[in-house]
């Protein structure tokens, strides 16, 4: 595996499965295939996407993020920046 803070390092992909698991298949069982697929659709793409807070969006779903950086710029939202620019030497992504 990858070492923190290297390109390879899956702990947002990883984080969002486990999330799901809990949120989602765990809590009930299918019958089919085709419900299964229905149901993981819309969690991505109504709870996951449009409800469902992002600690690095600032706490807001990404539908209410987009929607604030339409009407007044995405800087209201991005962390400062000076903290990262003292690892500009650094290996990362």
């Amino acid at each position: 595996m990858s070492r923190r803070g290297n390109c390879w390092d899956n702990a947002v992909m990883e984080l969002f499965f486990s999330r799901m698991k809990v949120e989602l298949i765990y809590r009930q069982k299918f019958n089919s295939l085709q419900v299964i697929k229905s149901c993981i659709f819309e969690y991505i793409e109504i709870f996951y996407y449009r409800v469902h807070p992002h600690s690095t969006l600032g706490k807001v779903s990404p539908y209410e993020y987009e929607a604030t950086c339409a009407q007044h710029g995405c800087s209201l939202f991005l962390k400062d920046k000076s903290k990262e620019s003292s690892h500009a030497g650094k290996n990362r992504c």
